[in-house]
């Protein structure tokens, strides 16, 4: 499950699974679904990050949201 080094790819752009073929990729890919990239609006999604890479995969893209 590692890519040219790298185990799972980060990000908040909610349209990168409309432009990409996500599905292709040898990697994991977490798409934060943020309202913007400050640290304080990042911070609450540390702990679901962390869950995600400790369980199984299931599908290699992931949509996490905070609450």
């Amino acid at each position: 499950m590692i890519q040219n080094g790298f185990e799972a790819l980060i990000t908040i752009d909610k349209n990168l699974m409309l432009q990409q073929n996500l599905n292709k990729f040898d990697i994991m890919i977490m798409i934060l679904n943020a309202s913007d990239n400050k640290l304080q609006t990042l911070e609450p999604f540390v702990r679901e990050l962390e869950y995600q890479f400790l369980k199984p995969v299931e599908n290699n893209v992931v949509e996490i949201n905070v609450t």
